[in-house]
């Protein structure tokens, strides 16, 4: 795909990267990519939610590529490319960029969406995994989305569930707010899209994060996220434990890959087409 063709505002530099000629802020610290970056290739979490993903890219989107907006490190890029689905990463996070220069992708963005400066109806697939949590307007993000899709473009939503687990976590990660599917699918309904698949993800987490972020929080005993406590987190380290989750989550994914919806979970997942 030709970038000039379908940007305004978008210049390679020397280093093979696209940059924007303007920038603005986000509500996500930049220290975070350092963090995830040391965590992400061994976590559970972040392998089942990469799983997940693809399985839907590959049902649902029949054109390439995708564009992985705010999406860090890479790190879903990186395993939709392995699995051969084309995918720009769109980054305003020089440090995530740079390690996901340090990955190997071929195709990187950096800048904000708004920054990118892309013309309506030129963009056939858009993911936003874990990004919308971050925008203060949620809304008017979508619609821009909807703008930039073409007909029947694809857009792929991954967000943390549910207001009952907000915790100091949340608020420190940069988060907004936290969704639930039908609260999303409604938004993106009344915004003219259809939504093709929605499901929850993660449906052994909740307990553990009431338990483990939310209720300390409500004691007033606030844990701050340091990369100690992330990999903590994002390991499972007793055998048993391990053979446990991997069975419940290979369950997941196996209703995921047949369009079968879970009623409970951590995180939303949701398909939606431009109409």
């Amino acid at each position: 795909m030709n970038i000039k063709e379908i940007s305004s505002n978008l210049e390679l530099s020397d280093s093979g990267i696209w940059f924007s000629s303007s920038t603005r802020a986000i509500s996500y610290p930049k220290e975070n990519n350092a963090i995830c970056f040391g965590i992400e290739d061994d976590s559970f979490w972040y392998a089942h939610r990469n799983k997940c993903i693809y399985k839907v890219v590959k049902h649902y989107s029949t054109r390439a590529p995708i564009f992985d907006m705010g999406g860090g490190n890479g790190v879903v890029s990186q395993e939709l490319g392995k699995l051969g689905i084309e995918t720009y990463l769109v980054e305003p996070g020089l440090a995530g960029i740079m390690n996901a220069q340090n990955r190997g992708l071929p195709h990187l963005i950096c800048a904000t969406f708004e920054d990118c400066g892309f013309y309506d109806n030129v963009l056939p697939a858009i993911g936003l995994f874990d990004l919308l949590e971050h925008i203060e307007q949620d809304m008017d993000f979508l619609r821009k989305i909807h703008n930039v899709l073409v007909k029947n473009g694809t857009l792929f939503i991954t967000v943390p569930a549910y207001n009952f687990l907000w915790s100091n976590h949340d608020t420190q990660v940069g988060h907004l707010r936290r969704y639930t599917v039908h609260r999303l699918c409604r938004r993106l309904e009344q915004l003219d899209y259809h939504v093709e698949y929605a499901t929850y993800l993660f449906g052994l987490l909740p307990i553990p994060i009431w338990l483990s972020r939310t209720l300390p929080g409500k004691l007033g005993l606030y844990k701050n996220v340091t990369p100690k406590l992330k990999r903590k987190e994002h390991q499972a380290h007793r055998a048993e434990f391990v053979s446990f989750i991997t069975w419940f989550l290979e369950k997941e994914l196996t209703r995921i890959q047949s369009r079968k919806s879970l009623r409970f979970g951590s995180s939303c997942l949701v398909v939606a087409r431009k109409i």
